[in-house]
């Protein structure tokens, strides 16, 4: 009975010594297998039977038996390739693949990926590789914009899918334009083009596109050209003109104007045989009004207009700039008999600002009705000028001239401020901002104990200044209600023409209330919904010195500067704009996003790969075919973009390669034929010891 129980335990030890010899052969037979990851078997010790001995009871084994198959997901090597959709990741991480309408999920090591006929990036079955969309508008943008996470895409994973192999073209949104401008010890000497009145509108007021060229080579000191695009992929050319500003100069009385800073205006502009806006209309929702070009012959081609300033070392540290905006009763941003028409500066206003902090332009190269003004209706009645024109979204173009607005607002001052004048019964204690607190650190009201009630009836308030939250003075002016003002409450506005509430209109800047918290807004009130901007008429003129950006402005590393004694462009001009194109090639970078370029020159990054790693990789379950599939013991998978958090990078033109080691192979082919050959020795043995004792009845 023993003997026979001898015999079964070597038979254990040559089924499992069997298997084991299935797994290495498997291993071997995959050691050319794309992303194979081999396997090893591990035994484990049979039952135990218990024996009588001297000493007691023992135990005997009665075999072995398989313990587990363990899966080795040590990264193979990399076999260099010629396809751009040959995918290998280094480090941790699997492929994404479901079969087409289908929602199962496969994932894999193996990157032998291919475009199918519907543009579908596919493996060698079929199944699509899942990925994250990218937004085309934010291709270009630049890391630090990007979610933290490294994930570029967005939404949920998707299918992978090319489902065009052209690149439709592109409206210019964003142009950057670096240029030195010279800087001279003497102001005048780049100075072309002057006005008395408007010193800082001379080009915008010399232009005359009835002329060839527009304006003359010695009315600018500097200009140059960019090539930009609309949205049909047609090419069209902006030129922005510069030009210094100095005081005392052709009549130029500048308040407020400081030697040690140099002023510089410009215009932007674009070819006026391509100028098509029709400015008869805001908006028709019907599309029927405004598609008959109206611009005067004299002022096509005017797009924008304003002003830089740099300190003593060349920095810039303030602009302007000013668009054409019309008035809803005449359509028009220019006055004057036919012929003989002018810039009418109180219709422009300042640039609305875009999401990236730069002033843009509405150059409507196409005519469409509604896309001609920067700042537009969205429902066909009042103007609003909280934002840009909804009705040109993709049609505006932002101008970075290297002074980014931290601000949705701009932030102007029209005259230069005297030292601060305050009532002589103020308090001595005062805000953080400088201005009068009582003797309970509460703010003093204008109106109130700071001027004798018996002068309110026959002389209105002095002009008081507060400061704002930038510690700069801004001068306030009282508003009178009527006669009887000594029981009204005084009000003041910064336009010191108002005197009266009679004189405050829909189109003057709204007054301050009495209360002085509401005067600490940075440079003044805040606009509200549908209020008329300040002009360039009201800001830009010869009363007083210019701002735009104030404290506001943050400088980019790509920027304009007054070096040196000639104008140059500095590195760094492009736009976003481009033409139609067709696919040339496709790349996978490090990070997983997928690219495409295009014989415009163009790349667009598509889509950006998803990895997926387990809680417990040995318990994912083969499918075949290089495949894996969850389990309950696996656990659900984690996802990421390639190159974050424990996620490895991708490659293209790469595959890896299986991970079975030969030589080790061999070893345990051989160790395994020694235990198979062993235990088929001991089943011998005990058959030739059955055959003793049976020999033993004869």
């Amino acid at each position: 009975m023993s003997l026979t129980a001898s015999m079964w335990t070597s038979v254990s030890g040559l089924l499992a010594h069997g298997e084991k010899m299935n797994v290495v052969g498997n291993n071997i037979s995959n050691v050319n297998t794309v992303g194979f990851k081999g396997q090893r078997m591990d035994f484990e010790d049979f039952v135990y039977q218990y024996v009588g001995t001297a000493a007691g009871v023992g135990q005997v084994g009665r075999g072995t038996n398989i313990g587990i198959v363990m899966n080795d997901f040590q990264q193979g090597s990399f076999e260099t390739t010629t396809g751009a959709t040959d995918i290998a990741i280094t480090g941790n991480g699997f492929f994404k693949v479901k079969p087409k309408y289908n929602n199962e999920s496969y994932y894999t090591r193996a990157g032998n990926f291919t475009f199918d006929r519907e543009g579908y990036l596919v493996d060698p079955h079929g199944y699509v590789l899942q990925g994250w969309a990218i937004d085309r508008n934010a291709a270009n943008q630049t890391t630090a914009t990007r979610s933290n996470s490294g994930i570029i895409g967005s939404g949920t994973p998707v299918d992978i899918q090319l489902d065009t192999f052209t690149c439709p073209p592109r409206h210019t949104t964003n142009l950057t334009l670096p240029i030195n401008l010279e800087k001279t010890s003497q102001a005048s000497e780049s100075d072309k083009s002057t006005d008395a009145t408007d010193p800082f509108f001379a080009l915008l007021k010399n232009w005359d596109a009835s002329q060839n060229p527009p304006i003359g080579k010695d009315m600018y000191a500097h200009s140059t050209t960019i090539e930009v695009y609309d949205e049909g992929g047609i090419l069209h050319k902006l030129s922005v003109y510069f030009d210094r500003v100095a005081d005392e100069h052709g009549g130029q009385d500048i308040a407020g104007y400081t030697p040690s800073s140099s002023y510089w205006e410009f215009i932007v502009t674009m070819d006026p045989s391509e100028d098509v806006r029709d400015f008869t209309s805001e908006y028709d929702p019907s599309g029927r009004a405004g598609t008959n070009p109206n611009v005067p012959d004299k002022l096509k081609g005017l797009l924008g207009s304003g002003t830089i300033t740099f300190d003593s070392s060349g920095n810039m540290k303030d602009m302007s700039f000013f668009v054409p905006q019309t008035d809803a009763s005449d359509g028009s941003w220019w006055t004057g008999a036919p012929g003989s028409e002018v810039v009418d500066l109180s219709s422009w206003v300042p640039a609305p600002i875009s999401s990236n902090g730069y002033p843009m332009i509405a150059p409507n190269f196409s005519g469409t009705a509604g896309q001609q003004l920067a700042y537009g209706p969205a429902d066909g009645s009042a103007t609003d000028y909280t934002k840009p024109n909804v009705n040109a979204t993709d049609r505006l173009i932002a101008i970075n001239m290297g002074l980014k607005n931290l601000s949705s607002e701009w932030h102007y001052e029209t005259t230069s401020t005297p030292p601060p004048v305050l009532p002589t019964n103020a308090a001595a204690t005062t805000d953080a901002y400088g201005n009068p607190l009582d003797a309970s650190g509460n703010p003093i009201d204008i109106g109130g104990p700071l001027w004798e009630a018996s002068t309110l009836a026959t002389t209105p308030y002095p002009p008081l200044q507060r400061k704002n939250s930038d510690g700069e003075l801004i001068t306030l002016y009282y508003v009178t209600a009527d006669s009887s003002a000594a029981t009204t409450p005084p009000y003041y506005t910064t336009d010191a023409s108002v005197l009266t509430n009679a004189d405050l209109t829909a189109t003057t800047i709204p007054v301050m209330d009495p209360n002085p918290s509401s005067m600490l807004e940075p440079d003044g009130p805040t606009l509200p919904s549908g209020a008329q901007l300040p002009t360039a008429a009201d800001i830009l003129n010869s009363t007083g010195s210019i701002r735009g950006l104030g404290n506001f402005g943050e400088p980019q590393p790509t920027t304009t500067t007054n070096y040196g004694n000639s104008s140059y462009e500095h590195n760094g001009k492009v736009q976003d704009g481009y033409t139609y194109g067709d696919l040339r090639y496709v790349n996978v970078s490090t990070n997983g996003v997928l690219s495409a370029t295009y014989s415009n020159g163009v790349s667009l990054e598509l889509f950006q790969i998803t990895l997926h790693d387990f809680p417990s990789l040995q318990n994912l379950r083969r499918e075949g075919g290089n495949l894996f599939t969850e389990t309950r013991e696996s656990g659900v998978p984690s996802t990421g973009a390639a190159g974050t958090g424990t996620f490895g990078t991708t490659h293209g033109y790469s595959l890896e390669q299986s991970n079975v080691d030969l030589s080790r192979e061999f070893v345990n082919m051989i160790t395994t034929q020694r235990g198979f050959q062993a235990n088929s020795k001991t089943i011998t043995t005990v058959d030739t010891m059955l055959e003793t004792v049976i020999g033993m009845k004869r």
